[in-house]
């Protein structure tokens, strides 16, 4: 299992975007550096009125498939 951690902070104009499907994908920044690519529609859950401003991990198989992705406390 591959695990990537990333902050994200966006503004609830661009969730907005996410949330009504405007937005494919998110691209973020793995602490290491590295770019990832995730199905927008994954951060639908975490939205709030002022957006997202969270740390996540995210879980993906071997061959690149979708586990989890957790807000981390």
């Amino acid at each position: 299992m591959k695990q990537f951690l990333f902050y994200l902070d966006l503004n609830y104009e661009q969730c907005e975007q996410i949330y009504t499907g405007k937005v494919k994908s998110v691209q973020v920044t793995s602490q290491l550096g590295k770019k990832i690519r995730i199905p927008a529609h994954r951060f639908r859950s975490f939205i709030t009125p002022s957006g997202i401003k969270e740390q996540f991990k995210l879980c993906l198989t071997e061959n690149n498939r979708f586990i989890s992705l957790e807000k981390l406390f």
